[in-house]
């Protein structure tokens, strides 16, 4: 349970699961969770009134393992989600800077499915174990709850009531693969250690073309489609369609040097109510946020390399040195916020 000034809210959830193995090459697993949810607001509006919101919904899972051969493995899982909105979302006005972010009382609780299905091979080579996992999923949304930027206040708030609140985008759903390597070892005189992995995805709303919902007053003509920057594809915002990352580590003696890489692509669709802030802004003699000449500017995905080594210098001290962002690359994973430049850090660790 949670308490704010004028708000409580309670969350009570029982579960329970099942699993059996059959023929020692099939494991079963089943699960149900009962959750229930409600908010309670003593002074709502100012009125001296009580309102209260609860809701309550069964959830289920299940999962399945088969042993195909010796060291292969096809796993399937299917679970369902639920979420109802918290009071920050559904009551809480604040800002951050002059930025505004607005509650959505209307704001109603979301619901989902997800589906998988995979095979994992173990990989075995002389002092070196490890595994290759192939996994393809698709996951839907009823009620999405998304974070988007708009005009949710009035024109006399500030930013003319632009700002950030929740809302319910409708039905929307994720889609992809996933492959995945993991190992470790000995090769040669090293030790190996490592981590690697690739995942799609293809993350789409399905009603683009409904308008938004009431946030404030009145009603907004804006669809998803027509509040994002790329309306075509219904691809849904601050999403990466590409994700890698890579991490291999090797080690001899007191030594060791690790390497890791990360790759993000190019974050297609964002509020396009940023991009427009930078011709209107002007004209109230505001500085522009630039973002419009940025995302033009770096409109292709980036590679982030993290380098590593550390030295035992004798039984109880080891020294490291450990660069983030070894090529300087400048890139944002968030519109309007550019993430670190390259960071250098000595590292002394000495164990008592």
């Amino acid at each position: 349970s949670s308490q704010s000034a004028h708000c409580n809210a309670h969350n009570l959830a029982a579960y329970i699961q099942a699993e059996k193995s059959f023929w020692k090459v099939l494991n079963l697993s089943v699960g149900v969770r009962f959750e229930y949810f409600n908010i309670t607001q003593p002074y709502f509006q100012g009125g001296g009134t009580v309102q209260r919101e609860e809701e309550s919904k069964p959830v289920f899972r299940a999962g399945a393992n088969l042993k195909l051969a010796r060291g292969t493995f096809l796993k399937a899982s299917f679970g369902q989600g639920f979420r109802f909105p918290t009071m920050a979302e559904k009551y809480v006005r604040t800002q951050a800077g002059p930025i505004r972010i607005y509650p959505n009382d209307s704001l109603r609780s979301e619901s989902s499915w997800n589906a998988e299905l995979g095979v994992k091979q173990v990989i075995v080579w002389g002092g070196f174990t490890g595994y290759l996992d192939l996994t393809g999923f698709v996951q839907q949304f009823h009620r999405n709850i998304e974070f988007n930027f708009g005009m949710f206040g009035k024109l006399q708030d500030p930013l003319f009531g632009l700002g950030f609140s929740s809302i319910n985008i409708g039905e929307t759903r994720v889609s992809g693969a996933e492959i995945t390597f993991a190992g470790r070892g000995k090769i040669g005189p090293f030790e190996l250690q490592t981590l690697c992995g690739y995942t799609y995805t293809q993350p789409i709303s399905l009603n683009p073309d409904a308008p938004y919902p009431i946030t404030t007053d009145g009603n907004t003509p804006l669809s998803y489609r027509k509040s994002g920057t790329a309306p075509e594809g219904n691809l849904l915002k601050y999403r990466f369609r590409h994700l890698a990352k890579g991490d291999i580590e090797l080690s001899r003696g007191g030594t060791s040097l690790g390497l890791s890489v990360r790759y993000n692509s190019f974050m297609e669709n964002i509020d396009k109510v940023f991009v427009d802030l930078d011709q209107l802004l002007p004209f109230f003699d505001m500085p522009s946020p630039g973002l419009g000449k940025f995302r033009a500017t770096h409109n292709k995905g980036v590679w982030i390399t993290d380098f590593r080594i550390h030295v035992k210098l004798n039984r109880s001290t080891k020294l490291g040195l450990i660069i983030n962002n070894l090529g300087n690359v400048e890139y944002a994973l968030r519109p309007m916020v550019i993430e670190s430049p390259r960071t250098t850090a000595v590292q002394v660790m000495i164990a008592f």
